[in-house]
């Protein structure tokens, strides 16, 4: 009957034989419990081990290569609902790499009674007859290692709590972290294994570097430049910058084979065109910047919520769609922004990049509309000839204000019918009433009848308004030319002299006034003896 050995030792010396991190040059050693022959030369403490795949990826699931920490919190970001807060992520679902320790830090005081546990069996662990999954979990309550009673009897009146877990090859493929106390505060861990075979990656899930912060990833790489990848397929690429091997032409996809949607921080073209046929293009806190090139849009729309698009020598060429900026700068260099059937909606502003360097629309190729809230201009804004002027507003679609310092024209029309003038007025008095001047300030409420210090009425929207800057506590309008809505008390005729009344702010007939008194002719009749308002025309006497 031979005899099985666990290990074997071919060794010319009889110390330490069966320690396999001492060893001579040429020693072999052999360990049934990791399948693993090592070799020995006499240099390298533990030799080289001499293994087979599996045996690599067993002692990389096992190896603990990084620790993972999330500061744990308990708070409401994205609903009604309080949530493990994991770093700055409410309850996200999670993905451990076997080989990783992660560490869930609760030791800050919004955590409570809320105690995070693991579970390999349900995602609300115990709360719905689930277990606790303790498997390689270490339990600290102020960096010291207690067990799963202690843990949570002593949670509350502790002050540094932490849950470990290391990932193995015996890990379950999903487990959850779940509240102690209260449903739905967690979410589920995917646990992968990462396995490189020659030009082949394959995973359930993501490839992350190893970093502290997985999340945040810099200066690592997928490849190296003597050591690449043949194809990466994928339905999703969240990247920094993409570099081309060599100052050639290279695609990004192809006319058959494209990217449902490219996410990055900077897209900087130098000397290139870009051309989407049927789709968007999206630029949301960022930039994208053309040194010499065009972006054309076939069928699309280009929206900027919040960055910049600079091109410096180029065109941008829209077929069919729009442009929609919300917070940011559209820039053209050297350059045309061609737009054949869409439009631009712009919610910030339009400016050149240079003084006096820069023409909206051509003298033989000119923008139809212009719609806008404000167009503020250093130079003039001209008819393209004198034989066909154009329009500032339209009939249907007036500007709101216009503000200039000389008005120079042929005719000027207006919607309403009075002139008038700011006046300093003692009190607010509504549209409508008479007034004279006196009082405290500039005018005041007529009382007398047949008063020559009569100064008009109180207008409502008058179609000019002089002295509009004057700034006082009561400012009022008071017309004295046109059309305008008058306080009268009494039968009034069409036609009659309108003079002011006993009755405060009101005007009566009398067509016999005094020189001095007359406020106006009436528009309307009025046959009742009360109070009332009609139409009159001031400033005829």
């Amino acid at each position: 009957m031979s005899t099985v050995f666990d290990r074997l030792r071919l060794v010319g010396r009889g110390n330490d034989f069966l320690n396999q991190y001492t060893g001579s040059n040429g020693d072999l050693f052999y360990n049934k419990d990791t399948n693993a022959l090592r070799i020995y030369n006499g240099s390298l403490p533990g030799g080289t081990k001499i293994i087979t795949d599996a045996v690599l990826r067993q002692e990389i699931a096992d190896s603990s290569v990084a620790t993972i920490t999330y500061n744990v919190t308990v708070g409401n970001l994205n609903d009604s609902q309080n949530r493990f807060i994991l770093n700055t992520k409410s309850n996200p679902q999670l993905t451990f790499i076997k080989g990783f320790t992660y560490i869930f830090d609760q030791s800050h005081t919004s955590n409570l009674d809320e105690i995070l546990l693991l579970s390999a069996d349900d995602p609300n662990g115990t709360l719905n007859n689930g277990s606790v999954f303790s498997t390689d979990v270490l339990y600290m309550l102020n960096n010291i290692a207690v067990d799963l009673e202690t843990y949570l009897d002593r949670f509350e009146i502790s002050t540094s709590k932490q849950l470990r877990i290391s990932i193995t090859s015996n890990t379950p493929d999903i487990l959850y972290y779940f509240s102690k106390e209260t449903f739905d505060f967690g979410n589920m861990i995917q646990i992968q294994f990462v396995e490189k075979i020659f030009d082949v990656v394959q995973t359930t899930g993501n490839i992350v570097p190893i970093l502290p912060d997985p999340n945040n990833p810099t200066d690592t790489n997928l490849g190296l430049p003597e050591e690449r990848w043949t194809n990466i397929y994928g339905n999703n690429l969240f990247v920094g910058d993409i570099l081309p091997l060599e100052t050639i032409v290279y695609n990004i996809g192809s006319s058959d084979k494209r990217w449902n949607e490219i996410y990055s921080n900077n897209l900087q073209i130098n000397n290139g065109n870009i051309t989407i046929t049927t789709g968007n293009f999206v630029i949301d806190n960022g930039n994208f910047n053309i040194d010499t090139g065009s972006v054309g849009l076939l069928a699309g729309d280009m929206s900027i919520l919040d960055g910049n698009m600079i091109i410096t020598t180029g065109d941008l060429a829209i077929t069919t769609g729009n442009v929609a900026i919300t917070t940011g700068d559209l820039d053209v260099g050297t350059g045309n922004l061609n737009i054949n059937n869409g439009q631009i909606y712009i919610s910030a502003n339009i400016i050149p990049i240079e003084n006096n360097t820069s023409i909206l629309g051509a003298s033989d190729k000119y923008l139809n509309v212009i719609y806008t809230n404000d167009i503020e201009v250093l130079g003039n804004i001209t008819p393209l000839d004198d034989q066909t002027p154009g329009d500032l507003g339209a009939l249907n679609n007036p500007f709101n204000d216009i503000y200039a310092s000389f008005f120079r024209g042929t005719a000027i029309q207006a919607q309403y019918a009075d002139l008038a003038e700011n006046y300093i007025s003692d009190k607010k008095y509504t549209v409508g009433t008479v007034v004279i001047f006196g009082g405290e300030k500039e005018v005041t409420i007529s009382k007398k009848k047949n008063d020559k210090r009569v100064a008009g009425i109180i207008s409502s929207k008058p179609a000019l308004l002089m002295n509009k800057n004057l700034k006082e506590k009561h400012t009022l309008p008071i017309a004295f030319q046109g059309k305008v809505l008058c306080k009268v008390i009494g039968k009034v005729k069409k036609g009659d002299i309108l003079v002011t009344s006993n009755t405060k702010g009101y005007a009566i007939v009398n067509n016999n006034p005094k020189p001095g008194t007359i406020l106006g002719k009436s528009l309307q009749n009025k046959k009742n003896k009360d109070k009332g308002k009609i139409f009159v025309v001031v400033g005829r006497d």
